[in-house]
């Protein structure tokens, strides 16, 4: 069975809630992600919560806020649906169904931040089985053809 810690990223960027909201979104540029993993401190992180660059628009620029003048306190999503590495890929598919989610943030089992799961790293798995069929189809063709 395929496990979550085969496919999640293990190099997160996170940050903590105190940081600016400009600070949050240079680190959303700087890694290519949507998704920033807000924890306790760089010791002890701790997940408290996620912020995407959909949180900042809806809840600054869309609601009349400055948000030169947030944090990512003000406009972080406490309520965070998380994985573990332990879990199977199927379990973890079915989580991000179900929640509507793009990006699973894993924890271990002190709820410290260990990695991200996101959609892209299930495509890029489907992808590459799909291209692995492709080719044994492909293969079991010619040898068909071969016979004939």
């Amino acid at each position: 069975m395929k496990k979550v810690k085969d496919f999640m990223s293990k190099d997160v960027s996170w940050s903590t809630p105190e940081t600016s909201l400009s600070d949050v979104a240079k680190l959303m540029v700087d890694f290519g992600c949507g998704e920033i993993p807000l924890v306790e401190s760089e010791q002890d992180q701790k997940i408290l919560g996620v912020i995407t660059d959909r949180d900042i628009v809806c809840r600054s620029l869309g609601v009349g806020k400055n948000p030169l003048e947030l944090t990512a306190r003000d406009c972080m999503s406490e309520s965070v649906i998380t994985g573990t590495p332990e879990m199977s890929l199927e379990e973890s598919i079915d989580l991000m169904e179900k929640y509507h989610i793009r990006r699973l943030p894993i924890v271990d089992e002190s709820s410290k931040l260990c990695g991200i799961l996101s959609q892209a790293d299930l495509e890029r798995e489907l992808s590459e089985k799909s291209a692995q069929e492709r080719q044994a189809l492909s293969s079991s063709e010619a040898q068909a053809q071969n016979i004939h």
